[in-house]
């Protein structure tokens, strides 16, 4: 699998391999050789000679491969309401972050609204019953108060303040509701077909709103034969491995990548 774009595949491999050129323009005649040098009037042609070396080059193997998007998203609303806003196009690239659709925040709000003023009451409660407390273990300590009135006022103090952690939830899980209105693409990609329109009721985690299929990067599937696995493998084991993809029916230029893995499952189809 790589990162990359079309569909014709090549490896590309380093090996080493010996080199030798020797360029021959023409040779004398055998009958020249044979009475010890060229006839008179004859050209004789140098022969050069390149001295042997080494030197890297690639291996390549060309298959045919089926481009697919690196990550596939079903966005569906973690909240059920009526849809108010679509904000995009079929078609459209969007980024991640992009808002998307809108439910109909507005009994969001009001729950809202509702937990932040039980909060605020909970919390004057528990400041008031925390002073008691303290009042009570002082009068306690000059024998104005008892015990039995002191441990009261200290459980009825932890008791708001327990009462107070409560409704910090609940305003901190409305304010989630709440955000949930606003659904956001969570991947850079480009949208599909619009499965839903503008004021249908959408429930929570049933219905599929819209796919987005991430197109940069992709990655290519493809098969090689059995034979030549092992020399991938071999050459895996020396580092990344470059695999070159184009379309061939379009002029777009090759896209590079990298070999990232060689799956498990043997494909019998072939």
């Amino acid at each position: 699998m790589m990162q990359s774009i079309p569909h014709q595949t090549k490896f590309l491999a380093g090996t080493c391999l010996a080199l030798a050129a020797i360029t021959l323009a023409s040779c004398s005649s055998p009958s020249a050789k044979a009475n010890g040098g060229p006839r008179k009037g004859s050209s004789s042609v140098p022969v050069h000679v390149v001295k042997a070396g080494t030197r890297s080059v690639p291996v390549e193997i060309t298959t045919f491969g089926t481009v697919q998007p690196a990550a596939t998203v079903n966005i569906k609303a973690q909240i059920s309401g009526p849809l108010m806003k679509i904000h995009f196009s079929k078609g459209d690239l969007v980024k991640k972050g992009d808002l998307l659709f809108t439910i109909d925040p507005r009994p969001f709000k009001t729950a809202l609204e509702q937990a932040e003023g039980t909060l605020e009451r909970d919390r004057a409660l528990a400041g008031f019953a925390q002073r008691d407390a303290k009042r009570s273990a002082d009068l306690e300590a000059k024998s104005v108060a008892t015990i039995t009135e002191t441990d009261k006022s200290r459980s009825d103090a932890a008791s708001l303040s327990g009462t107070v952690r409560t409704d910090e939830a609940a305003v901190a899980n409305a304010r989630l509701q709440l955000d949930y209105t606003e659904i956001r693409s969570p991947i850079d990609g480009r949208t599909g077909n619009r499965l839903v329109d503008e004021g249908n009721y959408v429930k929570s985690g049933e219905t599929t709103l819209v796919t987005i299929a991430q197109v940069q990067p992709v990655e290519v599937f493809f098969c090689l034969p059995q034979a030549d696995l092992p020399q991938v493998r071999s050459y895996m084991a020396k580092g990344p491995l470059e695999v070159r993809a184009k379309d061939p029916q379009t002029d777009v230029p090759e896209q590079v990548g990298r070999l990232t893995f060689v799956d498990n499952v043997i494909d019998t189809g072939l």
